[in-house]
């Protein structure tokens, strides 16, 4: 409970809580909770009673810090056959709960293939305001056929109304066959 009103009298549980007494008397219980923190999240009851009457009316308050996210590196150029690495950072959520999937575009697509291998998710790390930070990361061996297509990062949280993407779009070169050469070049 926040506030306590009896015989006009209005008694604050936690600082900053408010509810109008004009308001009040016209019906309106609204509760008003300034600078609103995780230790506010829970279940509120709000009773009013009216002698003989008593009715109660319940709300939950969830808090929810929606998340910020990047890939490294955001451009990427790879030589067909070999490998590398994309980190998606997911940063300063709240609550904790979060879902990372990777998808990919086939170049010229508008379809989106869940990628199911090649991922990663790391431990969910705890910031110190109580947030939290999480990474994910795709593993790309690329063949020249994969060059121009876009790989996405994708974020759902409670916080957000839709998911939240980070794309990148690679480029796959042709590897590079050093052993046409003549041996007397490579000694020179």
């Amino acid at each position: 409970m926040c506030m306590n009103t009896m015989k006009e009298k209005v008694t604050v549980f936690r600082s900053g809580c408010s509810m109008e007494k004009t308001e009040i008397l016209k019906g309106n219980a609204e509760l008003h909770i300034p600078q609103v923190q995780f230790s506010d999240e829970g279940d509120y009851t709000c009773t009013v009673i009216n002698t003989p009457e008593k009715e109660e009316g319940r709300v939950t308050l969830q808090v929810s810090v929606p998340p910020s996210a990047y890939l490294t590196p955001n451009d990427l150029t790879i030589e067909s056959g070999s490998e590398k690495t994309v980190t998606c950072e997911v940063h300063t959520f709240y609550p904790k709960d979060v879902s990372i999937r990777w998808g990919q575009y086939r170049k010229g697509s508008s379809d989106c293939e869940l990628l199911e291998i090649w991922t990663c998710v790391k431990n969910v790390l705890t910031n110190s305001d109580g947030t939290y930070n999480v990474t994910s990361l795709l593993t790309l061996n690329p063949k020249k056929e994969d060059d121009g297509n876009t790989y996405s990062c994708i974020i759902s949280h409670r916080s957000l109304r839709t998911e939240l993407s980070r794309n990148l779009t690679l480029t796959v070169t042709e590897k590079q066959d050093n052993t046409s050469e003549p041996l007397s070049r490579l000694w020179s």
